[in-house]
């Protein structure tokens, strides 16, 4: 009995160290994760006080930004003001000076002592940077726009306009001689090809420059727009001695002509040489009487230029041409204008651009010029034309001054050819 008892007595004590075990084991964990979490929670409170931290920060960058924007507004706003205020003044006080006209009164007398940061400058008309142009944007336009419809061969030649500050350039002579590629057999690898002779020619702008005189009365009481008239008859001007520069200039401050190269000794297809122009001779003595010369000079151009290619003569010898038959009678320009509306003429196809720049037929002269100018030929010129107008100078007129920068040359030999009349 007392066995059973003890035994009882050694379970229950075993089921109670159990028990206890348990608990212990439990008390632990939850003593462990208490702490975690007061990590965690310490860890979360210190990150929480972080971001209230920069928030508070941003709030104050928001509210000083928001202080900027305002004052910036605001200034903005006076400047903008100052800025009327001293235009619509300074357009008072030289209206004032105008209708002065005193002779020997000084512009600066009438300029406002203020505060509008203005500065009374001297003006050049031979340096930009020093001063500045009285430009008349209407009349600029006009001479854009009439120099566009009446055109100039300079339209036919590539042309570059330079960048503010920049007068000259060194441009590449470009032809088919420049690059040329090697066979390479399949699996043999390549080889060093030769140095390729490329070369510059330096091209710069060179002033133009028309003035000319108007009375007051005819700006006044003139029965036609007479700044209109005045801007055409300056940009035919422009036109035509850009016309002429481009075919005949010398390059002494001024463009390179084509017509003024010297002449490749060789007369065979695609033969060329650099800094020359191939002439083919007419044939006929002070004249050009048949097709040959003319199909001779069409022959020298590659065929790689022939697709935008023209013929360029003067108008006496495109309608000497008219008159001209081949041996059967036939016309050598095709006379069938139905085919070609516009009364352009058409040699073998090519078209015929009248150039009254080009030389009149003559013993020894260069009458035709025969190739692609968009190849052959860069123009360099800066943008647009620069006007400024005189009010001051002389009494009663006002001397307009017109002026613009060009300069060109020859930039692919290959690409032009010239027939010289014979001797």
């Amino acid at each position: 009995m007392s066995d059973e008892v003890t035994k009882l007595q050694n379970e229950v004590k075993e089921e109670i160290k159990g028990l206890v075990s348990n608990v212990q084991a439990e008390v632990s964990k939850t003593t462990k994760e208490t702490v975690d979490q007061k990590a965690k929670l310490a860890a979360m409170e210190t990150k929480y006080t972080e971001l209230h931290d920069k928030l508070s920060e941003i709030e104050v960058d928001n509210q000083q930004l928001k202080h900027l924007q305002n004052q910036f507004k605001n200034s903005d706003s006076n400047q903008k003001e100052k800025q009327e205020k001293a235009i619509k003044l300074e357009k008072k006080c030289f209206s004032d000076f105008l209708k002065v006209g005193a002779e020997k009164e000084s512009f600066s007398a009438y300029m406002p002592r203020s505060d509008s940061g203005r500065e009374l400058k001297e003006l050049r008309t031979d340096i930009q940077e020093f001063g500045g142009y009285l430009v008349g944007t209407q009349y600029g336009s006009i001479l854009e726009s009439n120099r566009s419809e009446l055109g100039s061969i300079a339209q036919d030649c590539n042309v570059v306009t330079l960048s503010a500050g920049v007068n000259s350039i060194e441009y590449p002579l470009d032809d088919d001689d420049i690059i040329q590629p090697t066979n390479v057999r399949e699996g043999g690898g390549t080889s060093t090809t030769a140095t390729e002779n490329i070369s510059n020619v330096a091209l710069k702008v060179n002033d133009l420059m028309r003035k000319v005189t108007l009375t007051t009365s005819i700006l006044d009481d003139g029965i036609t727009n007479v700044e209109q008239w005045i801007a055409r008859k300056v940009a035919r001007g422009f036109a035509l001695k850009e016309e002429a520069q481009i075919l005949s200039g010398n390059g002494v401050n001024q463009a390179k002509g084509i017509l003024t190269y010297d002449a490749d000794a060789s007369t065979s297809y695609g033969a060329y040489t650099r800094g020359r122009i191939q002439h083919i001779n007419s044939g006929t003595a002070a004249d050009i009487a048949s097709d040959t010369g003319l199909d001779g000079l069409l022959e020298l151009l590659k065929a790689s230029y022939s697709s935008n290619a023209k013929m360029y003569m003067h108008s006496t010898t495109a309608f000497r041409l008219l008159k001209l038959k081949d041996g059967a009678g036939r016309p050598l320009l095709d006379p069938d204008y139905s085919k070609n509306p516009n009364g352009k003429m058409v040699y073998r196809g090519y078209p015929i651009s009248v150039q009254q720049s080009m030389p009149v037929i003559a013993a020894n002269i260069f009458a035709i010029a025969f190739g692609d100018l968009k190849e052959a030929y860069t123009v360099v010129r800066k943008n647009g034309f620069k006007i400024i107008k005189d009010i001051y100078t002389d009494d009663n007129n006002v001397i307009v001054k017109t002026s613009q920068r060009f300069g060109g040359a020859v930039t692919n030999f290959e690409a032009v050819k010239v027939m010289q009349v014979a001797s």
